[in-house]
């Protein structure tokens, strides 16, 4: 476990050019977001921007999922190797991008579907067990989202498809199920620290530059956000190929 967190912080000083990309990425949708997203969020919006904002949502979401597959390529190639280069960078998008979907989508049927059965079917149902179907769905929720984490890497790493890399993904995660959570848990904790210092750099930008605040925030914030998940990345992909 703590081979694959070290590992995670050494390699990403060699991975730089996929830190842009998603950095870049990040970026360019907090801004369009900060644009179309009426403030206060609480503000009313007519017809015609909610469907602008739930057309921009899908092709973000298509955006990611497409992105997805060229970064874990990166990373699976930088982890065996100790190098990689983003020349074949959108080609190994294309490659791995109709099955990164239909990963994604199962996942979250998977994840709606028991969310429906706790929060919403059982405590219908038994309505006297509301409260600890609430707290069953909580725990198995996060469970369900544990096991659910190695199989985007299983689908790139081994050249699988989407319901192979779901299958090898859980059987691997419940075998190492306390390593996956170690690896989860310090993650978060890393997390913590760099949103910490992304505000506080925030808070000190934003006092002189009071006009581009949001930008400033909506910068400062993909960039963090892009430091996670490029650590988050390396560490799962080590940690299976290790473990495959």
């Amino acid at each position: 476990m703590m081979d694959s967190i070290k590992k995670a912080f050494m390699l990403s000083m060699a991975a730089v050019k996929v830190f842009i990309v998603i950095g870049v990425f990040n970026i360019i949708v907090n801004i369009i977001n900060l644009i179309i997203i009426p403030a206060p969020v609480s503000a009313e919006m007519d017809l015609k921007k909610s469907f602008t904002v739930l057309g921009m949502g899908l092709v973000f979401f298509l955006a990611a999922v497409f992105v997805q597959g060229g970064i874990v390529a990166y990373i699976r190639d930088l982890v065996k190797t100790g190098s990689a280069n983003l020349a074949s960078f959108i080609s190994n998008c294309s490659k791995y991008f109709l099955r990164m979907l239909g990963l994604v989508l199962i996942t979250v049927v998977i994840v709606l579907g028991w969310g429906i059965l706790f929060f919403g079917a059982l405590p219908l149902l038994v309505p006297a067990l509301k409260t600890l179907f609430v707290i069953l769905g909580l725990i198995f929720i996060i469970g369900m989202v544990i096991l659910l984490i190695l199989p985007a890497y299983a689908l790139v790493g081994s050249e699988l498809g989407a319901v192979a890399a779901i299958r090898k993904g859980v059987s691997i995660t419940v075998s190492n199920f306390l390593q996956i959570l170690g690896i989860l848990i310090i993650l978060i904790l890393v997390a913590i620290v760099v949103m910490f210092l992304a505000s506080f750099i925030t808070g000190i930008l934003a006092i002189p530059l009071k006009q581009a605040g949001g930008y400033i925030a909506a910068i400062v914030m993909a960039i963090s956000s892009a430091i996670v998940t490029l650590l988050a990345d390396i560490a799962y992909m080590d940690f299976y190929l290790k473990k495959s």
